[in-house]
């Protein structure tokens, strides 16, 4: 298997795995408004995938080739686990595995797994082992925070730059702050220095406030990350990666419809319409009448109905 990562040039961009965001049909969106060079899927529970529990991964690993390099990302807190579900990502054709050590949900850190593995440095040093072995030439990457209660990054990313992963995320907050005040930037900063002495071939990725494109460029000039990650908002901009707004109300409808379709494709009655609900403003707004029309679109129950609202004006 050919490491990608080992190709991309500093500078490049990255979407965030997002639960309940970053699906495949979304997915195949930001692939059509172009712009981006690494893409994620949501995060999925190895103990599901040992369990085989389809129902909670299965729709999470689907994805198109058009979108690769595309990851899969797992959480958990149990390497045999991690070493059956990497197994599966392989045979599935992901282009490269990343490992969630850094997701501040209660119910994740109840597990173990997330941001509880910070406090947990040589789980986690055996959960890499135990990935990379399975991962045989597949890339293995990681996801996480600079602390869990404070920042306390010159320890945590000591013992993950050992590991030589091929490329790690920062997220600039602490698992208390979960995502509210302001990511610091300048502890990735350090964290790139840190790396540049003890595993240079890792790429580092910055997380954390980056609202549009040129800030992003910005980071990864000051910083000196090789590449950006961006999550929240991609999902009130899905466009923001090729820096190009649709360029009316009637380009807004037909995107929308673009999008209702393909979740329609793929998930047919698998995921409750309601779930669709969250991208329905990103398409609506900045036009005379979004927000009224949106209030009636939130009451449609099914793509159908939706679109049959919403095509009359096409």
């Amino acid at each position: 298997m050919k490491n990608f990562w080992r190709e991309l040039k500093p500078g490049f961009i990255c979407s965030a795995p997002m639960a309940g965001i970053t699906d495949v049909a979304f997915r195949q969106m930001l692939i059509r408004f172009g712009g981006l060079d690494v893409i994620w899927t949501e995060m999925v529970s190895v103990e599901a995938i040992n369990r085989n529990i389809k129902k909670e991964y299965e729709y999470d690993f689907l994805f198109e080739k058009k979108e690769q390099p595309v990851i899969a990302q797992l959480f958990g807190s149990k390497t045999k686990q991690f070493e059956k579900a990497v197994k599966l990502v392989k045979k599935l054709g992901f282009a490269g595995v990343d490992i969630n050590m850094g997701c501040p949900d209660k119910n994740i850190i109840k597990q173990g797994g997330g941001s509880a593995l910070i406090n947990e440095p040589s789980n986690a040093v055996a959960i890499i082992k135990a990935v990379k072995k399975a991962a045989g030439d597949m890339p293995v990457s990681i996801k996480t925070r600079i602390g869990f209660h404070k920042p306390e990054y010159i320890k945590w990313f000591k013992i993950l730059l050992a590991c030589k992963v091929d490329a790690i995320t920062v997220h600039g907050r602490t698992k208390q702050q979960m995502y509210t005040g302001r990511a610091d930037w300048e502890a990735i900063a350090k964290i790139v220095k840190m790396r540049d002495k003890i595993s240079p071939k890792t790429k580092i990725i910055g997380n954390g406030d980056v609202k549009d494109l040129t800030q992003a460029k910005l980071k990864i000039k000051e910083s000196r990350v090789d590449g950006v990650m961006v999550g929240r908002a991609m999902l009130a901009n899905p466009w923001m990666f090729c820096n190009k707004q649709p360029k009316d109300k009637q380009e807004r409808i037909k995107l929308l419809i673009q999008h209702a379709k393909l979740y329609k494709k793929y998930f047919k009655q698998e995921k409750h319409f309601d779930n669709f609900k969250k991208y329905i403003k990103a398409y609506f707004s900045g036009f005379d009448g979004s927000k009224e029309m949106r209030v009636k679109l939130m009451q449609t129950k099914s793509v159908d109905e939706l679109i049959a609202i919403i095509k009359p004006q096409d």
